[in-house]
């Protein structure tokens, strides 16, 4: 996994942020919820069912019949970038790059915060926001979160103490998606009493 694999990493990490995560899904869904009511092509929203995308289907914004075909299409965008993020997460963990002191804190600052974005937006989606969860989706989300935790925890054994020192500030958002799954599950447990 050479310099070219972490901007693959990198790249694929803004993917997620910029088309899949909690905010830009929500200002996808309002944009095509949007042009469609103004269209007046959704005069009895979700009235109308249409076939949900496959996982082997391409993703689409055309010809969405109601509110709960675009959630799904949010799901499958979802799912696509976080299956390619869990790839790239792989070939990082098993080929176990040779970095730099400084490319080791560069991708630790970046995993961290994602790591932190991914718990958020897991929680998100279990609640019920910008599309919702399916099993499927929240299992992959769950891989990812763990490929994302081994990654750090790999870097982490390659880190000397001079560069740990380093890192502090790439430890608050490990601790702020701690608080994030935890919210999950403690609000899960609170909707099943």
């Amino acid at each position: 996994h050479s310099v070219t694999g972490e901007l693959i990493l990198s790249s694929v990490i803004k993917l997620y942020s910029s088309t899949s995560d909690e905010k830009s899904s929500k200002r996808l869904i309002s944009f095509v919820e949007g042009a469609y009511y103004d269209a007046g092509q959704w005069a009895q929203a979700d009235l109308v069912t249409n076939k949900v995308p496959d996982s082997q289907s391409q993703f689409t914004l055309q010809q969405i019949s109601s509110a709960s075909i675009l959630d799904s299409r949010v799901r499958h965008l979802r799912s696509i970038v976080l299956s390619a993020l869990s790839r790239e997460l792989d070939k990082m963990t098993n080929s176990q790059p040779v970095l730099s002191p400084n490319d080791r804190i560069v991708i630790f600052d970046l995993l961290s915060k994602n790591l932190r974005v991914l718990c958020e937006d897991l929680g998100a989606g279990y609640l019920g926001h910008s599309g919702g969860m399916t099993r499927s989706l929240f299992l992959l989300y769950l891989g990812v979160i763990s490929k994302c935790v081994e990654a750090l925890s790999n870097l982490l054994d390659s880190v000397t103490v001079t560069d740990m020192c380093r890192l502090k500030s790439g430890f608050i958002p490990l601790y702020d998606a701690m608080g994030a799954i935890w919210g999950a599950l403690c609000d899960y447990s609170l909707r099943q009493t």
